[in-house]
């Protein structure tokens, strides 16, 4: 797989985590003027998730995470992808408010999966 495939995966593979646990997913690849938000979903309780997902392809022994390149550049542009969609859709933040997290997923040699989620980040 090449890196956009890699990416594209890594989001099926989140949105069907967030499913499971009983997320609603509203959009995806939702782009903005700064870029575009990977996840937007609302969860259990009914707050507003940005998702940010890093997906990488793992070799056993290596010490590079996908977590590794949300880096605070990076979280900082989420940030503001995030108050862009909320601008533009504030009907969907109720009382409750909102905030962003970071799935990462790592697809190891032998095709197995590690999903980690971050919640509000």
């Amino acid at each position: 797989m090449n890196p956009k495939q890699i990416g594209i995966y890594g989001e099926e593979l989140a949105c069907i985590y967030l499913n499971r646990i009983g997320f609603s997913i509203y959009s995806r690849n939702f782009r903005t003027k700064f870029g575009e938000i990977d996840i937007v979903a609302v969860d259990v309780s009914g707050i507003l998730v940005i998702i940010e997902v890093k997906t990488l392809r793992s070799i056993y022994g290596s010490i590079f995470l996908p977590e590794d390149n949300f880096t605070t550049q990076k979280h900082r542009h989420v940030n503001r992808m995030a108050e862009y969609f909320i601008a533009k859709h504030p009907d969907l933040i109720f009382d409750i408010g909102w905030r962003i997290d970071l799935i990462a997923i790592e697809i190891m040699e032998d095709k197995k999966i590690k999903l980690r989620h971050y919640k509000n980040i």
